[in-house]
């Protein structure tokens, strides 16, 4: 088992389960992630940010209902962090560079997940919790059984 009990998974990772934009690699490695969550055996986590991002990127791909839909689906596999007033003072307080990432680095730091799961690790670097790959992550638990 992994030491990592709760992700947050950053938007581009959500979108690579959601809609397989990306390389194959990166299409497998989010299904695996999603589904150690299927079998209860880790928790994801990610930001209304996200979602909001994830569902107007699909609608490039999909029909707005479609879109919807996927989102959805999705919904089953996560749960959904808070951005409030805390997190968004915080976030602007910050030295980060992108306000989005911020915005998740806050979001994810005040729901207690362990690890932020991105393939932008260098978006993070400053980070107080473990910043992997998704690759990172699977080698790990892999290694880890």
């Amino acid at each position: 088992m992994s030491q990592y009990k709760i992700l947050y998974v950053d938007v581009n990772v959500f979108l690579d389960f959601v809609g397989g934009i990306r390389a194959k690699e990166d299409k497998q490695n989010a299904l695996a992630l999603f589904s150690l969550a299927e079998k209860n055996l880790l928790i994801l986590c990610t930001s209304p940010v996200t979602i909001s991002f994830a569902k107007n990127f699909l609608r490039k791909e999909f029909s707005e209902k479609q879109a919807k839909q996927v989102v959805i689906n999705s919904l089953k596999l996560l749960e959904i962090t808070t951005v409030n007033q805390k997190i968004t003072d915080e976030a602007l307080a910050s030295d980060f560079l992108d306000w989005e990432d911020a915005l998740h680095y806050y979001s994810a730091l005040h729901y207690g997940a362990d690890c932020i799961i991105t393939r932008n690790v260098k978006d993070f670097k400053n980070s107080k919790i473990p910043i992997l790959t998704p690759t990172q992550f699977i080698h790990q638990y892999l290694n880890n059984l």
